[in-house]
């Protein structure tokens, strides 16, 4: 039962893989313009399923916001981490998607104060190839010391 367990971890490793060629193959040029002629309010939906309307222009390079106040801004920053951006879309209203993308991190932030509101800039850009081998690396060594671990315990248990 227990070696059954580090082949199920071993697995992981295996589909942690196949994601990164994912990724990999979904590069494309990001070139989406919104306000094509749909009606409604165009949306940010990130992975977790929080969604921010932006402004039309927004790409998935560079997502346009009005904003209230400086608070808005730092709140939709926090919400712009590397797991929200493994996969977010721009949607309508009805939660069609317009364009989806994966594997992005906010490079940075801009804003300017305009009539009592903030116009924000959020850069995104997609993860490098280094990047995406650096965190199997990272994910495959914690599995790999969960396995031995185990392997300890099994060893240590039978003597």
């Amino acid at each position: 039962m227990e070696s059954l367990q580090i082949w199920d971890k071993l697995s992981f490793v295996t589909k942690l893989g196949n994601y990164i060629g994912k990724c990999q193959q979904a590069a494309r040029p990001i070139f989406m313009l919104l306000g094509s002629g749909k009606e409604g309010t165009m949306k940010l939906r990130l992975k977790d399923g929080t969604a921010y309307p932006v402004l039309e222009g927004s790409t998935a390079a560079l997502v346009k916001m009005e904003l209230g106040s400086l608070e808005e801004v730092e709140d939709v920053r926090k919400a712009l981490t590397k797991g929200n951006l493994a996969a977010f879309a721009f949607t309508s209203d009805a939660g069609e998607a317009y364009g989806e993308y994966e594997c992005h991190v906010l490079a940075h932030v801009s804003y300017r104060e305009e009539a009592g509101r903030y116009l924000a800039d959020f850069a995104l850009r997609e993860l490098s190839d280094v990047e995406l081998r650096l965190d199997a690396l990272e994910v495959g060594q914690e599995t790999q010391d969960g396995a031995i671990e185990e392997l300890a315990g099994m060893m240590g248990g039978g003597e």
